[in-house]
C-alpha cells in the first residue's frame, strides 16, 4: 500500500511531503495504515484552518491499488493511535518545491 503524507501550515509556512510503502514502515504502523484503509469509512473533517500561525494541518492518503482513502487532521485533532504513523512520515518528509 502507498502512503502519501503532507503537512501544511506552521510559522514558516513550509509544506512537507513524503511517500512510503507500508512494507517500509514498522509493522505496527503498517497494520494501522491497513486498518485505516479497510475500516468502514467515517467522516473526516475538511482540513481545519490553523487557529494560530504556528499550527499544522496533516493529510494522509492511503492507496492499495483498489481502494483509496484520504484523512485530514488539524494539529489538535490527530487521534492518539495515529500520531506515531504521522511522526514516522514526518521524519521521512521533505519540503515541497515551490509551484
Amino acid at each position: 500500500m502507498r502512503l502519501t503524507y503532507r503537512r501544511t501550515g506552521g510559522l514558516a509556512g513550509i509544506d512537507l511531503t513524503a511517500n512510503a510503502q507500508s512494507d517500509d514502515l514498522p509493522s505496527e504502523q503498517a497494520d494501522l495504515a491497513r486498518q485505516l484503509l479497510t475500516d468502514s469509512p467515517t467522516a473526516t473533517p475538511a482540513p481545519s484552518v490553523p487557529q494560530g500561525a504556528d499550527q499544522f494541518n496533516y493529510t494522509l492518503e492511503l492507496d492499495d491499488g483498489t481502494r483509496r482513502r484520504t484523512f485530514h487532521w488539524g494539529e489538535h485533532e490527530i487521534p492518539g493511535d495515529v500520531q506515531p504513523l504521522l511522526t514516522t512520515m514526518n521524519h521521512r518528509a521533505h519540503p515541497t518545491p515551490p509551484a
